[in-house]
């Protein structure tokens, strides 16, 4: 039977307290509005003429380019369209507030900032905190149900009555009251557990369940999705050992009992088909899989990460844009999340058992993929606390999509899409639009590149569309003008490593939401109807070299694909 581990700690760093401040804003004094100048126009061209419409210009700006008016009266949004219309100005909005984004009042904030801080957490968390409908599943080595980090955010079966030893549910487990143990034939020196005891043994549940939804309760630490719910789901002994049969049945149960989100820390080498189904029925049952992606430090990454309907995470150092030493990597990676210094809580009972405990407590600070997963999970708790309706392919797409990308390093392909970025994740789920930067087409200059109407040039870093003499060059071409970035689409630019070229356009992919609710990426589109191959796509981006090679092998099976036999560029041009 093959063996399940825990993605274990590497290396135990304690993280200096070091905190900030990130600052977001809502409009709070709608009688002061920012009028910005177009970029040839004069202050003594256009100040005379905002006067002479009745509006007061309180100061001028050079470094915005910009002057500041009053408002007469309440009509904001009316002032607002008469400046807009005034020759000279490029916009015209109110003047907003700033303040600082949430900062929890949590002891060990401080020591989480620097991570969350590079994933844009603190701001997202002004749009969502997590609602306590969403469940996330740890299936793990338990979760200590004492802990007063976590005590406020535990599932509870509402159909079970506790300690009265019968399954009142019928769900195959004995008073599962905040979840159910699986373990069964344990190692040596650990006692079989199963039905509703669910305590942890070592600590590394409880340390993945703080990460997803610890409580912002002026105790400890914070949680990414701090008002969500954990269910504790118990599959690997007191070793942090266990088998495929009881991970399979574990996840089985956090599907059928209501997990929107299951987070994996564990893996081993060897795949199960029997861990490999209980995925896949719990993926169509609507829950999202997040696994670790192993801490070998190697190019193999860990199963079940590697499975197609698993989202893998990896981890970034100390440096929020390097692999962490210990993280796997490889074709199979979705994201990476922080994975060094990261702040936890464990039970009190298994300080310097499982990890040092802090001054502060029963918390630590620990290394590994088991740890950057979990953020990843509540991640997509706070998107589904925004939308309950996304599934788990929407959820992974927004994900990688709204990813910040980092460089590769000497390890090319390790981050997936990139970093997770909380706020931009959020954004799009909030707007229900791709993430990303939006940009309206003007004008497509050549064949990998356009003007947005805000005057930015933009090339389209991970794409070299055919040109010359190259095969389908005249038909990618026209392709991109007139169908794919015909002028007035609006597209979403997903930026990569670097941000411009040597000749100052931006370097972006850009993406945009189809009439079917899906998100679409010209490289796949122009793969997959074979106007260009997946060898087109630069490979210094791994990501869409990917996509486009996937969409190279629907293209070819669909008889799609311009180099297929009997299409125009079989024998080549």
């Amino acid at each position: 039977m093959a063996k399940i581990l825990l993605i274990g700690v590497i290396i135990l760093i304690f993280a200096a307290s070091r905190g900030s401040t990130h600052p977001v804003g809502g409009p709070v004094d709608s009688h002061l509005l920012v009028v910005a100048l177009d970029r040839g126009a004069s202050f003594a061209q256009v100040v005379p003429r905002l006067r002479s419409q009745g509006f007061a210009v309180r100061r001028q700006m050079s470094d915005l380019h910009a002057v500041e008016v009053g408002v007469a009266g309440r009509d904001t949004a009316g002032a607002v369209r008469r400046l807009r219309g005034v020759p000279g100005v490029r916009y015209a909005e109110p003047i907003v507030h700033v303040a600082a984004a949430d900062m929890p009042p949590d002891p060990l904030f401080g020591e989480q900032y620097p991570y969350l801080a590079a994933e844009q957490a603190p701001a997202a968390w002004d749009i969502e905190k997590g609602q306590p409908s969403i469940v996330v599943a740890v299936v793990d080595t338990g979760i200590d149900l004492r802990h007063p980090n976590l005590q406020p955010n535990l599932w509870v079966n509402p159909r079970e009555i506790p300690n009265n030893g019968v399954d009142d549910d019928g769900n195959g487990c004995i008073d599962d009251v905040n979840g159910c143990s699986f373990v069964s034939d344990s190692s040596p020196g650990c006692q079989n557990v199963a039905n509703g005891y669910v305590n942890d043994d070592i600590g590394h549940g409880t340390f993945v369940a703080g990460v997803i939804a610890a409580a912002a309760n002026n105790t400890g630490m914070v949680g990414v999705a701090r008002n969500v719910r954990v269910m504790a789901v118990k599959v690997l002994d007191c070793h942090g050992e266990g088998d495929s049969v009881a991970t399979a049945r574990g996840i089985l149960y956090a599907a059928h009992n209501g997990a929107r989100v299951i987070n994996l820390s564990l893996g081993g080498l060897r795949d199960a088909q029997v861990v490999t189904d209980a995925i896949s029925e719990a993926v169509r049952e609507g829950a999202l899989v997040v696994a670790a992606a192993g801490n070998g430090g190697t190019a193999t990454v860990a199963f079940p990460a590697r499975l197609p309907d698993v989202l893998a995470v990896g981890a970034s150092g100390s440096d929020p844009g390097q692999r962490a030493p210990f993280s796997n990597w490889g074709t199979g990676i979705g994201v990476v999340a922080a994975g060094q210094d990261i702040i936890g809580p464990i039970p009190p009972s298994r300080c310097g058992f499982f990890l040092p405990c802090l001054p502060a407590g029963a918390y630590a600070s620990g290394d590994g993929t088991s740890f950057a997963a979990p953020q990843v999970s509540g991640l997509a708790a706070l998107m589904l606390s925004l939308n309950p309706s996304l599934t788990p392919a929407q959820l992974t797409n927004l994900i990688e999509e709204s990813a910040t990308a980092v460089p590769p390093g000497s390890t090319p392909g390790w981050a997936g899409s990139g970093r997770i970025n909380m706020l931009a994740a959020l954004t799009a789920v909030q707007g229900n639009r791709p993430p990303g930067d939006p940009c309206t087409v003007a004008t497509v200059i050549d064949g990998e590149s356009f003007t947005c109407t805000d005057g930015r040039r933009v090339r389209m870093l991970q794409m070299d569309a055919p040109g010359g003499r190259q095969c389908g060059a005249d038909w990618a071409k026209a392709a991109l003008q007139y169908y794919f970035l015909p002028p007035g689409r609006q597209v979403y630019l997903r930026y990569d490593v670097t941000r411009t070229d040597a000749a100052g356009d931006t370097l972006a992919a850009p993406l945009w939401r189809g009439p079917d609710g899906a998100d679409y990426n010209l490289p796949m589109v122009m793969v997959y109807v074979g106007l260009a191959h997946a060898a087109d796509v630069g490979t210094n981006n791994a990501l869409f070299h990917d996509w486009a090679e996937g969409a190279q092998r629907w293209a070819t099976a669909a008889r799609w694909n311009m180099w297929a036999p009997g299409k125009p560029f079989a024998g080549g041009c």
